[in-house]
């Protein structure tokens, strides 16, 4: 109570001159006032000024209970950072690292009391490492004495903060070495501290060799199952610390590093659960230890933590499963251990996070790639977190709803009388994104279902005409692909055919038939050979200059003998109409016809034969057809097995005779066939 007025008085400049005598004890008595001067918050204002002083004396290492009640006060002084910073400033930190050789326990409690002072402000942590203050800190570290030990490691870990102390506390104090091994001391207060420095320590990545080198996992999950709850926190920032290096994964699995990380996810504590949680949710990431982690409890853990009332919790957990779902061998488990509860649980969520909303789409989806999984997502309710999920504006999200959804429509069990109006319409709003992925799946689940003839009529009805002729248009091949995909299935309904091109798809169409990429070409032509079938069309096709590419693809065989086949198709549909008949002679489509008509592939000629009976109906084409060639391709279809095609060709003879000039060539042609019995008689 009287140091206020002792201070007022003037004792502490009394005592500075009482350090600066050279009688030991009067030093030791000043030394000792001091310190106790220093105790009190209102009285440190006062003491500060004697600090030079106090450091001066600390350097007498003969006067040993001296220098121990001088670093005793500037220890208590530097509790205040402003003291701290000058202590460091006037070289304190260097005047403790000539304590090395001193053995009195007192001496070294304070100055590894003093050292863990002055380390908690960040600009005296690397300068204390530069100095053999680090070796005393490392020595003091290892000492029998807890006290000691605990002050001394409490530096280390404070100085470990600073990660440009790393390289020196690692290779020139080996720390790494000694935290490992004070790690598994039985007292408490040292591996505590121990594990603090190590956790610190392993923010440089470089450090992660010397601490399994050094038996660390071994130290660490001694660590991690502990009952004290710093021990528990500083165990699952090392795992923390650890497992984004791939490198780590091997050796945590292999030494039965999951258990104890398990352990600490479990734990009511949510700065401890995140840690753990992350930790493991890097180990799912890594392709080789998915079904180890499955097997050891790790999906049960995630799926468990999902359930929780952390929002960050939830993350991370959901983020783990999403890293699982991509194994072939973890979908259908996720399923069978009730992943899809808190999944759907937190699709709904409000208030929305995107980053929840993103993991718990992306793991939707992946589990959906699974056969068995398609039928239960259905049956569970998937379609009301898709819905939702899809209306997020979010790129990525709506990319994963969109492939979810053409993983459930690639089931043959969902297409008929599973998907209903919302999720039609959910559908065709991501198929006219912007997004490639997105539009692109959203095409294949139109696509998928437009196999069912209630659904082709239900669809267009309900609009997927519009993005899927806007598609026709994209930037993207893929898009482009799947979008004709889509329209030749809804088109082979008759009752689509007008509204296609009534919607505009002619055009679209017609340009993907030059289309450098052949599956484009092949499902445009598919498409338009159905369109063309509905005789209001035929016309049309000719107005958008269609032709032309069409006859192109017949003359090209060698590049793709799928895309001459449905070219000639939709040429045998065009050549229904009257004014068609003669704009494909016109337009040199007869001796590509002929050419085709002799195509090794019964199929290909089979059309293209069909294609000149059809024109041989217009009289205008019959002699051309007779010049050019036409009558051994017909010849060649009378002898067909196929009594269609027999009686396409009998038709077409039949129209050819009808012009005088064609009977001469006609009679004599089919007698020297007959001579060489190449057709009956």
């Amino acid at each position: 109570k009287n140091h206020p007025q002792l201070v007022e008085a003037g004792a502490v400049d009394a005592l500075i001159e009482c350090l600066k005598v050279k009688d030991d004890e009067t030093r030791f008595n000043a030394a000792f006032a001091l310190n106790k001067f220093a105790m009190a918050e209102e009285t440190k204002v006062h003491v500060a000024k004697a600090i030079p002083w106090l450091i001066a004396v600390a350097r007498m290492l003969r006067e040993l209970l001296t220098c121990t009640q001088a670093v005793s006060a500037l220890r208590r002084l530097g509790t205040v950072e402003s003291y701290r910073l000058d202590m460091v400033e006037k070289k304190l930190h260097e005047v403790l690292g000539t304590y090395q050789d001193v053995n009195n326990i007192e001496t070294q409690r304070e100055a590894a009391s003093c050292m863990c002072v002055l380390s908690e402000s960040v600009q005296n942590r690397k300068p204390i490492i530069d100095t053999p203050c680090l070796e005393l800190m490392l020595n003091l570290a290892q000492s029998e004495d807890v006290e000691v030990a605990r002050m001394a490691l409490g530096a280390c870990a404070n100085c470990a903060e600073d990660k440009k102390t790393h390289r020196l506390l690692a290779e020139r104090g080996n720390a790494m070495h000694i935290l490992a091994f004070l790690m598994r001391s039985r007292h408490v207060a040292v591996h505590r501290e121990a594990s603090r420095a190590t956790s610190n320590l392993l923010g440089t990545r470089a450090t992660h060799r010397l601490f399994l080198e050094s038996d660390g996992l071994r130290s660490l999950f001694l660590v991690a199952r502990s009952k004290d709850n710093e021990c528990q926190l500083n165990a699952s920032l090392i795992f923390r610390k650890l497992t984004p290096n791939l490198d780590n994964h091997e050796a945590i699995i292999a030494k039965g590093g999951l258990e104890p990380l398990l352990g600490l996810v479990q734990l009511r504590d949510v700065k401890i659960q995140r840690q753990a949680a992350a930790a493991l949710r890097d180990i799912a990431s890594n392709k080789d230890n998915k079904v180890t982690f499955a097997q050891e409890g790790g999906l049960r853990a995630m799926i468990a933590l999902a359930r929780d009332e952390d929002m960050s919790l939830q993350i991370i957990a959901c983020g783990a499963l999403r890293h699982l779902s991509l194994s072939s061998r973890i979908k259908r488990p996720i399923v069978e251990e009730g992943g899809l509860g808190p999944l759907f649980d937190r699709a709904m969520q409000e208030p929305l996070n995107l980053d929840l909303a993103s993991q718990v789409t992306a793991t939707i989806a992946n589990t959906a790639e699974n056969a068995d999984n398609q039928i239960t997502l259905v049956k569970d309710g998937v379609f009301g977190p898709l819905n939702h999920l899809s209306t997020i504006d979010s790129p990525d999200i709506q990319a994963d709803c969109s492939r979810a959804f053409a993983c459930l429509s690639a089931n043959r069990e969902n297409q008929v009388g599973v998907f209903s109006a919302t999720e039609y319409r959910t559908i065709f709003k991501l198929a006219a994104s912007p997004e490639e992925y997105c539009a692109r799946d959203a095409a294949i689940t139109i696509g998928n279902l437009s196999v069912i003839a209630r659904n082709q009529l239900l669809m267009v009805q309900l609009g997927c005409l519009v993005p899927l002729v806007s598609l026709l248009d994209s930037e993207f091949v893929s898009n482009q692909k799947y979008a004709a995909r889509a329209l030749y299935r809804l088109a082979a309904n008759a009752s689509n055919q007008k509204k296609i091109v009534d919607a505009g798809g002619l055009r679209g169409l017609v340009a993907l038939v030059n289309s450098p990429h052949a599956d484009v070409r092949q499902f445009a032509l598919m498409t338009l050979c159905n369109v063309c079938a509905h005789p209001e069309n035929q016309p049309k096709v000719v107005q958008v200059d269609g032709l032309a590419p069409l006859i192109h693809m017949i003359g090209n065989t060698e590049e793709s003998e799928e895309c001459a086949r449905y070219a000639a198709m939709t040429l045998c549909n065009l050549a229904t109409n009257p004014v068609n008949q003669l704009h494909i002679v016109r337009q040199k489509g007869l001796a590509p016809l002929i050419s085709l008509s002799g195509h090794e592939n019964p199929d290909i000629a089979r059309y293209a034969g069909m294609t000149i009976c059809n024109l041989a109906a217009h009289r205008m084409n019959r002699l051309p057809i007779v010049r050019a060639g036409g009558i051994v391709p017909l010849l060649r279809m009378a002898s067909s097995d196929k009594v269609e095609v027999q009686r396409a060709a009998a038709l077409a003879i039949y129209n050819l005779a009808c012009a005088a000039a064609n009977q001469i060539p006609l009679a004599i042609y089919n007698l020297a066939c007959a001579a060489a019995n190449q057709i009956p008689l």
